[in-house]
């Protein structure tokens, strides 16, 4: 039992320093991110479920370290399902999939950042 909170200990100031770290570069983060998206999306012909699990993965770890909002999510989602329309004009069908694929992504993404947000406040106000 001493173990376990010691590792407990450890591992939330870890987090807590990753966290003030990466706190500095939210900005090169969400570039990082949506562009590695935007170029699987483009420039990879072949969808590889193994790059969409690393990048679904990756953009998880990130709102949660950065305590993205459940928006962010959503707003990414809003932008790749508006690609869609555009890229159907250019009948490019694949790309169209892709994108398509990654919004649906980003909105189960922010549905379970917002229910986490929920149970959050919840909670707190269970408190008072």
């Amino acid at each position: 039992m001493k173990r376990i909170r010691k590792f407990e200990k450890k591992f939330k100031k870890t987090v807590e320093k990753w966290r003030q770290f990466l706190g500095k570069y939210k900005l090169w983060l969400l570039v990082l991110t949506f562009g590695s998206i935007l170029r699987e999306i483009f420039l990879i012909k072949p969808t590889s479920d193994s790059v969409i699990l690393f990048w679904t993965c990756f953009w998880i770890l990130s709102a949660w370290i950065c305590r993205f909002k459940g928006k962010v999510s959503f707003g990414g989602g809003l932008v790749c399902l508006t690609l869609c329309p555009i890229l159907l004009v250019f009948k490019t069908a694949v790309f169209v999939e892709k994108a398509a694929a990654w919004a649906f992504l980003f909105f189960v993404v922010g549905v379970g950042q917002m229910s986490v947000e929920y149970l959050k406040e919840k909670k707190e106000s269970e408190k008072k």
